[in-house]
């Protein structure tokens, strides 16, 4: 008997791993997607060499790309290992999320089926067979569906599929110390239940509510257990959902969304109120539960178009959802120890939606949202048809055969949808220019394809013009932000300073500006045209407003291109002063050394240039423009053999037609970076170049 169990295990984890292996084996090569850029891409503090103890704890303890600070230090930690074996080609990650996947089914899978097995009253309605049945069909269903394309393909997103795996996990045990014949069995399982729980809530915050769906499976499956350890289990897990409520009111509390939320006015740099979200939310469950129930792939998007409730009555369909939602909650309560198998996916479902689905200012929107709580929402369709397959087992045929063939059409239809649905993520382009035509009221899908034609496409006249009819083309639509206009103006000035255009690109910032766009990316932008177009004094006023705006978060650029003016003014110890605030306002320093190595050289502190520039270049070898600050900086202070060094290691790195491009004065174009002092170090490197050819 146990062999044969055994080998249904063995054959089920191998079926589940090979149809979701197979559901995304297309992916395995697709790019960088929105959110991986700032949190991976661009976040260097997951960007290890090493796995020494400080690469590894600042990867755990200062990933958060946007504070700096300690924040889901789980997730980040893959993401740093991940970079340490791959660097940055994306194979290694899609290959990682996909196994976590995996892993994540069988869990569903084992869980399932256990709690079959040790819940008293399910072990006598459903046999050993049956039971296996369900829980396989079940998660099956679960891991093959397109909605959980966004947690899985969409690499950032492995924090939400991380939280699920140890969020199943620690159900597992939870449901496994039921099965425990010793209260020292159960301790141990317990502790496991717990160890699983902080690494979900290590990995993404949205598993907090689990110990209230611990007691909710207790209620649902394990009530005739009268065991005294069961009790104690229970009420501390009553306890722990009780603070975890009083901690929730005081998080509302302390960040003043109770009073936003009766102010009726939107919230922060939200284009909604929360009172608007709260009204809204009930009817986007309800759409992710259709998305559920009707899979088809042209219904997903990166971007859904929601239209928001601003009353119980607008639009029509809030307030008769809101009532639904309710009745459907009463019922699934009053109903939770008679139709167990129907109630508990329910609730479960619902409950693990309100953090990010109630009164916290995220988006509205987000598939990958779904992927806890749906673990459980195919168990009553499983128990169904299951329950047809053995009514009409020997009283109609038909219909029996109408309900086996079901079985593997809608697994064959899952796999299909995802795999189909995936290929919209194949290129940035393609997911966007999908999302555009699913959601053409909404700014974000026209903007990303500004941004892609505007500065990921080869420079062209013909892509400028595309750039700019895109992110026009999302003025007035509704955006994830109130500013978001006005961050779309601003990067049309970005477009054409990046052409070079910076006559236009100041009309474009200046306008973003004027309309009172706040985010300091905008003023940022326009004291950069304003340095290269030689306005300096101009630029310094735009930098100290960025600078003494409290919500700043990049200050360090702010000083940086400070220190930069400083330069091109001849006032090297201020810009000494501006380079070193830019260093100590970051977490990542060595991306401001070079701006300080070429202040310091000016300056007078030759020894110290040589340090930051030397470190500069190991952060980046492949730029020349560090390596021709070094040699200016050994030419300037009279150290010969340092400048020749340093010559010929840079005819090492690049052809020489390279380094003799790089020694054109480009113009106007120098005011972009620091100064080089062209005059002085040409003859060097000329005279490089000549040994070299002969």
């Amino acid at each position: 008997m146990q062999s044969k169990r055994a080998l249904s295990y063995l054959f089920s984890s191998l079926l589940i791993s090979a149809l979701v292996f197979i559901s995304y084996s297309n992916t395995l090569t697709f790019p960088w997607q929105l959110d991986d850029v700032p949190n991976i891409l661009q976040n260097r503090a997951i960007q290890i060499r090493n796995l020494a103890p400080e690469s590894v704890i600042q990867s755990i303890f200062s990933a958060s790309p946007f504070t700096g600070h300690f924040s889901r230090p789980l997730s980040y930690f893959t993401f740093a290992l991940n970079w340490y074996f791959g660097g940055s080609h994306t194979t290694g990650y899609h290959i990682v999320n996909i196994i976590f996947h995996v892993l994540t089914s069988l869990l569903l899978y084992f869980s399932i089926d256990l709690l079959f097995n040790c819940s008293t009253t399910l072990k006598q309605q459903y046999s050993e067979k049956s039971s296996q049945f369900i829980a396989l069909f079940s998660s099956l269903l679960w891991a093959l569906h397109p909605i959980q394309i966004q947690a899985v393909t969409y690499i950032v997103q492995r924090m939400t599929s991380m939280s699920g795996l140890f969020s199943i996990f620690s159900i597992y045990w939870f449901i496994k110390q039921y099965s425990a014949p010793r209260s020292s069995k159960r301790s141990t399982y317990l502790i496991y239940c717990f160890l699983c729980f902080i690494c979900a809530i290590s990995s993404k915050e949205n598993p907090a509510l689990l110990p209230i769906s611990f007691v909710l499976i207790h209620f649902a499956f394990f009530d005739e257990d009268r065991r005294k350890y069961t009790k104690i289990i229970i009420n501390a897990l009553i306890t722990l959902s009780i603070f975890i409520f009083i901690i929730s009111i005081y998080y509302i509390y302390s960040h003043n969304l109770f009073e936003s939320y009766f102010s009726f006015l939107p919230h922060g740099n939200r284009p909604f109120s929360l009172y608007e979200r709260v009204l809204t939310e009930p009817r986007i469950i309800l759409f992710y539960i259709s998305l559920i129930l009707y899979p088809l792939p042209e219904r997903f998007s990166i971007d859904h178009s929601i239209e928001l409730s601003t009353s119980l009555l607008t639009p029509w369909s809030t307030l008769p959802t809101i009532l639904l939602l309710i009745t459907i909650v009463i019922v699934a309560l009053k109903y939770l120890k008679k139709a167990p198998l129907i109630s508990f996916p329910v609730l479960f479902y619902l409950l693990n939606h309100i953090i990010e689905s109630s009164i916290i200012p995220l988006e509205l929107i987000f598939e990958h949202r779904n992927y806890l709580p749906s673990f459980f929402l195919f168990v009553p369709f499983s128990v169904l048809l299951h329950k047809i397959i053995l009514t009409y087992r020997n009283r109609n045929k038909a219909i029996l055969y109408t309900a086996v063939i079901f079985v593997p059409a809608i697994i064959t239809l899952f796999c299909w949808s995802t795999f189909l649905r995936n290929t919209q993520w194949s290129s940035p382009e393609i997911l966007w220019t999908d999302a555009a035509k699913k959601a053409p009221l909404n700014a974000r899908p026209y903007s990303y394809l500004g941004q892609i034609y505007g500065w990921e496409k080869p420079k062209s006249q013909e892509n400028l013009k595309k750039a700019v009819n895109y992110y026009k083309a999302a003025l007035g639509k509704t955006g994830p932000l109130q500013s978001f206009n006005e961050a779309i103006v601003g990067n049309i000035g970005g477009i054409y300073f990046n052409y070079q255009l910076y006559d236009q690109a100041r009309k474009y910032y200046q306008e973003s500006v004027d309309a009172g766009g706040q985010f300091s990316a905008l003023r940022f932008g326009l004291a950069k045209v304003l340095v290269v177009q030689q306005e300096f004094q101009a630029a310094q006023d735009q930098l100290e407003q960025i600078i003494k705006n409290p919500e700043t978060k990049n200050v360090s650029r702010a000083y940086n291109l400070r220190s930069l003016v400083y330069l091109w003014q001849g006032e090297y110890q201020k810009a000494v002063e501006a380079s070193q605030k830019a260093v100590t306002n970051t977490t990542d320093k060595t991306k401001y050394f070079y701006n300080l190595g070429v202040s310091l050289s000016l300056a007078g502190y030759p020894k110290q240039s040589e340090w930051f520039l030397k470190s500069a270049l190991k952060d980046t070898p492949s730029d020349t423009s560090i390596m021709l600050s070094l040699i200016e900086n050994a030419a300037r202070w009279n150290q010969e053999g340092k400048a020749q060094r340093y010559a010929r290691n840079l005819l090492r790195v690049f052809p020489i037609d390279a380094v003799e491009k790089s020694l054109i004065d480009p113009g106007i174009e120098r005011y972009r970076s620091a100064p080089i002092d062209y005059q002085l170090i040409t003859p060097i490197i000329s005279n490089a170049i000549h040994k070299i050819a002969n």
